[in-house]
């Protein structure tokens, strides 16, 4: 596992459980595979899970995959795109697992070299 995905709170949550399989962001992701799950805010890798998948979702069908996604409003964040990362397989590590976090992750943290490189910047609702 090469990469980490920073996700707040309830979202991280409901990823590691499996009740929500698409994180909802503002740009695409050409990242497959596995990945961390950090808590945002907490400096630690709380579990994996698969990305398999990222596509774009119309903002008039948003609704009608919550389901998958759980997000109730997403007018309030003003995306012109909306992209559902689909992602499989969660695993919640018994304790979480601290590393280094760098200053300017935002999205993602390079694993590989443990020197926390930010690797883009992303709004995210999800």
């Amino acid at each position: 596992m090469e990469k980490g995905l920073i996700v707040r709170d309830p979202w991280i949550e409901m990823l590691l459980s499996g009740f929500k399989t698409w994180e909802i962001r503002s740009k695409p992701t050409s990242i497959r595979g596995k990945i961390g799950l950090i808590k945002s805010g907490t400096k630690k890798i709380f579990g994996e899970i698969n990305i398999i998948d990222c596509v774009e979702i119309p903002v008039t069908d948003f609704n009608r995959y919550f389901e998958f996604h759980h997000v109730q409003d997403i007018s309030s964040f003003g995306y012109s795109k909306i992209f559902a990362w689909v992602m499989q397989n969660p695993i919640r590590y018994a304790e979480p697992k601290p590393y280094i976090h760098r200053p300017g992750c935002v999205v993602w943290v390079n694993f590989k070299d443990n020197r926390g490189q930010s690797e883009g910047d992303t709004k995210h609702v999800s």
